[in-house]
């Protein structure tokens, strides 16, 4: 059987998912506080590697998509730890553990957790990063129960062609 590389131009998009039923993430600062701190380049580099296999795209839709647009990407753009740390202190972040869920066994994904464990450290947030298989993942990252005071909120870096 012969296989072909079926490319899709519109790739994949990566995103952040916090939970934000809970505390932090229930207050829109600290939300906003998540887009300064996102570099995709980071991202990117750490899951794909060279650098002629991916494009940054700043927009909510997929690049390319009918409704791509830069529209209210400018924090993601421009990377204020300053103002990210400002937005962290407003929310009334209390210290509270921030779960990051490291997804070891997909390789585009091996690379986010450890980097959402140190972006989100920089701007003051206390996080408990925690290694698990992608089934675990899905599995954790959709419990709606309020977290314990041990264990926090979850936040997920994920792919959107893997969810």
């Amino acid at each position: 059987m012969l296989r072909t590389f079926v490319y899709d131009p519109l790739g994949q998009q990566g995103w952040l998912r916090p939970n934000h039923l809970h505390p932090p993430f229930n207050n829109r600062k600290a939300r906003e506080a998540l887009l300064h701190v996102m570099d995709q380049v980071t991202y990117l580099a750490l899951a794909i590697g060279q650098s002629k296999y991916y494009r940054t795209c700043y927009s909510v839709f997929a690049c390319g998509g009918s409704y791509a647009a830069q529209r209210g990407a400018e924090p993601m753009m421009k990377h204020d730890l300053g103002r990210a740390r400002q937005l962290v202190k407003e929310a009334g972040y209390d210290g509270r553990p921030i779960v990051v869920i490291h997804v070891t066994d997909q390789p585009l994904l091996k690379g986010a957790g450890p980097v959402t464990q140190r972006r989100l450290e920089s701007i003051g947030f206390n996080v408990d990063l925690r290694a698990m298989d992608w089934a675990t993942a899905i599995t954790v990252r959709a419990r709606r129960d309020p977290p314990t005071r041990e264990a926090g909120t979850s936040i997920t870096p994920c792919s959107r062609g893997l969810t």
